[in-house]
């Protein structure tokens, strides 16, 4: 007899807990539902067009490309570049070189030619003492030529014998005369003489390029008896 009303009380609560569980397994679902309905009239999915998505990775598409390009671009330049550096370093050096030769052979040309110029300059500086000094010279002559012709023996000089040469200074003056006539050395005999042939001479006409006037003259003159 306790034992059957053992078992009863135990099916009893095994049956009540199996309700329960039933129970709140139904209010969770109910629940789990709520919730998930909720969810998806809170947040509603966007619609995607395919064409804009296709638009999008194409784009996508030609950037990764382009970037790609550019750096295959980028490294073949660097490439380059440093392949050409060793040319471009000997072209200047080269240059440098040439440029170098080019200045030395300026340098060297104008030398020569100033060389040559200088050269050309004492020609003609020589050239032009030399036809100065000859023109001083056929003035020099005529002068001696003229003051001989004008010269006359001393009559008691020649009556005794006497012969000798003197020296004569004086100055031709800017104009063309003669002044300040004085006998350097001689026979006094024949100072007299002497000073009246250079003063007959005079005036004369006078190149003020062949001397500058006034200028100091010393001549000789001979006396000998024939």
């Amino acid at each position: 007899m306790a034992s059957a009303v053992y078992i009863s009380v135990l099916s009893l609560i095994f049956y009540q807990s199996i309700t329960d569980d039933s129970h709140k397994k139904s209010e969770d679902e109910k629940i789990s539902r709520v919730c998930i309905s909720v969810v998806k009239e809170q947040i509603p999915m966007k619609k995607i067009d395919p064409k804009v998505e296709q638009k999008t990775e194409t784009k996508i598409e030609k950037q990764i490309v382009k970037k790609a390009i550019e750096q295959k671009i980028e490294k073949v330049e660097t490439s380059k570049l440093a392949t050409a550096q060793p040319s471009i370093e000997r072209a200047q050096e080269t240059l440098h070189v040439k440029q170098n030769t080019e200045e030395k052979e300026v340098k060297t040309e104008k030398k020569q030619k100033e060389s040559e110029q200088k050269s050309e300059s004492l020609k003609s500086k020589k050239a032009d003492e030399e036809t100065l000094k000859a023109k001083q010279n056929r003035f020099i002559a005529e002068l001696m030529s003229k003051i001989n012709t004008n010269k006359s023996y001393p009559r008691i000089a020649r009556n005794d014998g006497i012969e000798g040469d003197v020296k004569v200074q004086f100055y031709i003056t800017y104009d063309g005369n003669v002044d300040r006539l004085k006998l350097v050395c001689g026979e006094k005999i024949f100072e007299r003489s002497a000073f009246e042939a250079i003063k007959k001479s005079f005036p004369m006409k006078v190149n003020e390029t062949l001397f500058h006037f006034p200028k100091e003259f010393t001549v000789t003159l001979a006396y000998v008896l024939k």
